[in-house]
């Protein structure tokens, strides 16, 4: 602002009729309760990238460049985490790339497996400090001890939502596991090297608080790994499973659920199909197939 050339007693008589006490009180609790207002929305989606070149040849330029942003992203997560902040954010997404996504959220961005799990477990040492936290999802990322025993710190949460994210052998059962209402897991590998490192999610987990167990596979070896190891797991009111239809098998551990929400892609419908799938059930007291067939668009559901 450029002030005219004038007395500087009359420069300050033209100040005090726009700068009040009561002028400036107004504006302090306007601005106040507009920041009150406003700030849950301003921070309902919050994007969270790390990005480093995908070349092993590292140049010192690229480490420096690299550097740079990861120093100015850290500053971001620091403000981010600061407790005015971290209490308005719902949802925390871990991704391997971009995602459109709804809610109070932070995605956190890996472009590359250059020490991914280091700057991971960083991230995850925030978490405790978002004290209204209810949804943590992650995708395509390795957790170490380390990662999980900062999962185990958060205490809120409700709903775990994994996809394709392997555990360590160093990761053992815990006796004192995550307790989540929800648990999600998806793989779309079909690689059946991976079913032990997936299956160890069952591991970490309270299995008496689960009430919506979601399970989707793309491979019928990870399917049925996870599945046996859920014949040690009490009742889970709700399962919805995913799984390639493969008839030379059965599914594990059925026995536990009281509701089974079954999808299968399927060479074609039929009666036989049917009733080979539901005498697979035997226990279950409701069971909903959804069947989608390479032949029909569309699902076609029926209730058993």
């Amino acid at each position: 602002m450029i002030l005219p050339d004038l007395p500087s007693d009359i420069i300050l008589d033209i100040l005090e009729r726009f700068w009040s006490k009561k002028d400036l009180g107004t504006m302090r609790l306007l601005s106040s309760s507009f920041a009150a207002l406003v700030r849950p929305v301003l921070f309902d989606s919050c994007s969270f990238h790390i990005t480093c070149p995908k070349d092993k040849n590292y140049s010192p330029e690229q480490i420096r460049q690299w550097q740079s942003r990861l120093d100015r992203h850290m500053h971001r997560l620091e403000f981010l985490s600061s407790p005015d902040i971290a209490q308005f954010i719902r949802t925390i997404r871990i991704y391997p790339e971009p995602r459109m996504h709804t809610g109070a959220s932070i995605n956190w961005l890996i472009e590359s497996d250059m020490d991914a799990n280091a700057w991971l477990n960083q991230f995850l040492e925030r978490l405790p400090l978002f004290v209204n936290l209810k949804t943590l999802q992650c995708e395509d990322v390795t957790f170490d001890e380390l990662a999980i025993e900062q999962i185990f710190n958060v205490k809120q949460l409700i709903k775990l939502d994994i996809r394709d994210c392997p555990i360590t052998e160093r990761v053992k059962p815990a006796e004192d596991g995550i307790e989540v209402r929800q648990m999600y897991f998806s793989s779309a590998s079909r690689d059946p090297h991976r079913a032990e490192s997936y299956a160890r999610w069952l591991g970490i987990v309270k299995a008496h608080s689960i009430q919506n167990l979601r399970l989707s596979f793309a491979n019928s070896d990870i399917a049925h790994e996870f599945l046996s190891r859920l014949r040690s797991m009490p009742i889970i009111p709700l399962t919805h499973l995913i799984m390639p239809h493969d008839p030379q098998k059965s599914i594990p551990g059925s026995q536990n659920h009281a509701t089974i929400v079954l999808t299968m892609q399927l060479a074609s419908i039929n009666g036989d199909i049917l009733n080979e799938i539901t005498s697979r059930f035997p226990l279950v007291r409701n069971l909903t197939l959804l069947i989608g067939s390479a032949e029909v668009y569309g699902i076609k559901v029926c209730h058993i």
